[in-house]
């Protein structure tokens, strides 16, 4: 199911000020478990009124538009009433680059890491095994390079794609889909891809990395590929 339109919120009639769960799930077109995550890692501005969450229409409207989805939002200060949210502690700045690659197949995720921390040492290669997962780890550290599986749990490839471009920043990281099934059963069209680069299951480590160079000029992963030499296409499957 399609999580997010792109570029557009729905802005259903009668909605309260204040929101529950699955207020905010209904609003953002996303499933509920993926809301509470966001408001227990305080990447949406959320409070607690006893042990339940709670959002201020007015707020999650302005993180949503105003591009704030990026930054892990501050939790709003709740009345001596209510019970607040523990912001977590503010992101340390990230002092080398790094490859967000989400996939929940185990073994292929482990594959694909060691690839990439073997043919990158100085860049930092962070696992994810589904889609929230994926985001959390993106928001916080925008990296240089996405490899998405698309078919993954709690939020898709596609779902997680689609979120990305709605923020100008995190619209603009390549983002390299890999999936075994065809994209018209996805809602995509192949020959059109919303993605920068999109292949197909198998695919082997040699490939993997050439086809990602080929499409790496003028992208955010640039640097990672200038001067390297292509990969043997043979190489180990992944």
């Amino acid at each position: 199911m399609r999580i997010i339109a792109r570029g557009r919120m729905m802005e259903p009639e009668g909605i309260s000020p204040i929101m529950t769960l699955d207020d905010v799930a209904g609003y953002l077109k996303i499933h509920r478990r993926t809301v509470h995550q966001w408001a227990i890692d305080g990447i949406i501005p959320a409070f607690k009124v006893g042990n339940q969450w709670r959002f201020e229409l007015d707020a999650v409207r302005e993180w949503f538009r105003s591009g704030t989805a990026r930054k892990r939002s501050p939790v709003r200060q709740a009345s001596p009433a209510q019970t607040p949210a523990q912001p977590l502690a503010p992101a340390k700045p990230a002092r080398k680059p790094c490859i967000v690659i989400a996939e929940d197949h185990e073994h292929l995720l482990g594959v694909y890491c060691e690839v990439f921390e073997t043919g990158f040492p100085g860049v930092d290669v962070i696992p994810a095994r589904d889609g929230v997962e994926a985001l959390i780890h993106i928001i916080k550290r925008e990296p240089c390079l996405i490899v998405a599986d698309i078919t993954m749990p709690r939020f898709d490839g596609l779902q997680l794609r689609e979120f990305l471009l709605l923020d100008d920043a995190l619209g603009r990281i390549c983002f390299v889909a890999v999936s075994g099934t065809a994209g018209a059963e996805l809602g995509f069209d192949e020959d059109n891809p919303p993605f920068d680069l999109l292949l197909r299951k198998p695919v082997s480590v040699g490939n993997l990395l050439n086809a990602i160079a080929e499409i790496a000029p003028g992208r955010s992963c640039e640097a990672l590929f200038a001067g390297r030499a292509p990969e043997p296409a043979g190489k180990k499957k992944g």
